[in-house]
């Protein structure tokens, strides 16, 4: 098992108004610990947390975070890994989960972060070792949780399943019936999609409707009628008109685009 620490820092702090936004880093591992609340983007969606997020982004993956209010303070640690380091740790790449902090934990970051700027001594062995005590110890966390945390957990995993859901059937979907496989009222439901999300479920459904639709357009010989059908409106009009609003063209124009020898 090897790790190799390229950088890292305990307690940054960047100015409010401060957006990191980079569309590819080359670390193959940027560990991320927010102590305030964020907006982080994931696939294209823009989610809220709360204190005490973390991500682990892999390598290509387009990193996004920005304070919601206020400054921004957060720990991070950019490390390159072998592929038996993450055997037995037991944590999620590109997927936001929450943590709380130990002294164990701060001491290995306040370590991190000195021997760093230490060049009279290579520290780089100690430096990998204190990642990967951080990495074990933040998937024993994940394993044995606090009741809080077992519960944000439990949510987040039944939205992402319930979202991978619609995904796979869009046009089967509408808010009251999200609401129903969630086991809450609609009003409840919406707030809490949203706030995990940062989109509306009905907007998300009309998002991942006109996915579908575009994807039908560009690769299918199916008419704009069928493909209306098939996302699940019953008058082709709607679908024109929606379409229409989200894209700026009909869905003809849109495939004559897309496809001009058509």
């Amino acid at each position: 098992m090897s790790v190799s620490v390229v950088g890292g820092f305990y307690k940054k702090d960047e100015e409010p108004g401060f957006c990191f936004s980079h569309p590819h880093v080359s670390t193959k591992y940027t560990f991320l610990h927010f102590y305030c609340p964020v907006i982080v983007e994931l696939n294209g969606i823009r989610s809220e947390t709360e204190e005490h997020s973390c991500i682990i982004y892999k390598s290509g993956t387009p990193q996004f975070y920005k304070a919601v209010e206020g400054e921004l303070v957060y720990d991070y640690i950019k490390f390159e890994a072998d592929e038996d380091f993450f055997f037995n740790i037991d944590l999620p790449f590109d997927e936001i989960f929450y943590i709380n902090v130990s002294s164990s934990y701060k001491t290995q970051m306040k370590f991190i972060t000195w021997a760093l700027t230490e060049k009279l001594t290579d520290q780089s062995t100690s430096i990998g070792l204190a990642c990967a005590n951080i990495m074990s110890e933040l998937s024993e966390i994940r394993r044995f949780p606090s009741s809080k945390i077992k519960r944000e957990n439990e949510v987040n995993f039944r939205l992402s399943v319930l979202r991978k859901k619609i995904e796979l059937n869009p046009e089967q979907w509408n808010v009251n019936l999200m609401a129903d496989d969630f086991g809450l009222t609609r009003s409840h439901f919406t707030n809490l999609y949203k706030d995990h999300f940062g989109v509306s479920p009905a907007d998300d459904i009309h998002r991942i409707l006109d996915e579908k639709a575009r994807k039908l357009l560009e690769s299918s010989s199916l008419s704009v009628n069928e493909i209306a059908e098939a996302c699940g409106y019953t008058a082709c009009e709607n679908f024109i008109r929606s379409f229409k609003k989200a894209n700026g063209v009909s869905p003809l124009q849109y495939r004559r685009q897309k496809n001009p020898d058509t």
